[in-house]
């Protein structure tokens, strides 16, 4: 979603301008959102972060999540998305969550 924003506006948006919104309910005046298993947040920046409400395996613990941030790249300008101190622990529990890096 970011790289097709981008590409019509050459920059990186917010959740509601790329069309994204996260699953469960808005609470926190639409900026964090809460489902049945984790709470996401970042809707009013250009990050994306889920962190679980419950422990799982060894994910869990007092501020561990998982993170991306999009940000502006290179000449030409490009979307990197990028890890952004998710938790080793949660990491472990989605093996293809690093994939979803672009770094050019």
């Amino acid at each position: 979603m970011q790289d097709a924003y981008f590409q019509e506006v050459q920059r990186v948006g917010t959740w509601p301008e790329i069309g994204y919104s996260a699953p469960g309910t808005a609470i926190s005046n639409k900026s964090r959102y809460e489902s049945s298993v984790f709470y996401f947040s970042g809707a009013a920046t250009t990050s994306w972060q889920a962190t679980p409400k419950a422990k799982l395996n060894d994910c869990g613990d007092e501020g561990e999540f998982w993170k991306l941030t999009a940000s502006v790249n290179g000449t030409p300008a490009d979307v990197k998305i990028q890890n952004d101190g998710s938790a080793t622990e949660c990491l472990d529990l989605t093996a293809s969550f690093l994939t979803l890096e672009k770094n050019k």
